[in-house]
């Protein structure tokens, strides 16, 4: 009994990812890219990164359905520049044992730019999507993802602005309240990245499904 539910288990999981590889590079690209860690580690800047090389090599793998998607690239590669200096200033930065203002300023600045492009990747590809809902057989699952990416985006932006607060504001009341909000958007946005990311799986399993000779050629 156990040895069949692994063996259904197995298949499952292999008939989900069989498919086309532009859906899965984009649904495996959006998570590392949406996963929004502390400015000054340098990991924060590597997830972005490979959330980019799975990005790109979705875009040239769906720009055969749509011509549209191909024009992103060149976004995608600005994205990567931006992720890369971050990540390299940041790893520097560590390696010297420099701290103090100048690696917060540096963390600060890598930090807004990093999920600045992003997010701003993001809208567009989304966007892109919407406007090709005609890929998928239920478009109401890209209606959710890009309702629950705008929250998503939103709270990025307020753990942003009031890390930013906690890093400027001198130890006090107000530097406490805004490392205490912090943590709390920190929280909604993890919620948030598993949501859309559970939505953006929807949407790569219908892709799937509606292209299956595509996928196996």
């Amino acid at each position: 009994m156990l040895q069949s539910f692994k063996m259904i288990c197995k298949v499952e999981w292999y008939s989900a990812w069989n498919g086309n590889d532009d859906m899965n590079f984009f649904a495996l690209g959006y998570v590392f890219l949406v996963i929004h860690l502390n400015m000054g580690w340098a990991s924060n800047y590597a997830l972005k990164l490979v959330g980019m090389l799975f990005m790109l090599g979705g875009l040239s793998e769906i720009s055969a359905f749509s011509g549209a998607f191909g024009d992103l690239k060149k976004q995608a590669y600005g994205v990567m520049a931006v992720s890369a200096a971050s990540f390299v200033a940041i790893l520097v930065l560590k390696l010297a044992d420099i701290g103090g203002a100048l690696f917060s300023i540096v963390s600060v600045v890598a930090g807004v730019a990093c999920a600045a492009a992003v997010m701003l990747f993001l809208y567009k590809l989304i966007k892109l999507l919407i406007v090709n809902n005609q890929l998928v057989n239920d478009v109401s699952n890209i209606s959710r993802l890009y309702s629950g990416w705008q929250k998503l985006a939103c709270f990025t932006a307020a753990n942003i602005l009031f890390d930013i607060l906690n890093r400027a504001l001198p130890a006090g009341l107000f530097a406490d309240f805004a490392g205490v909000v912090v943590t709390i958007t920190k929280i909604i946005l993890f919620v948030f990245v598993i949501s859309t990311g559970w939505t953006f799986n929807k949407i790569r399993c219908d892709f799937n499904d509606k292209h299956p000779d595509e996928g196996d050629e």
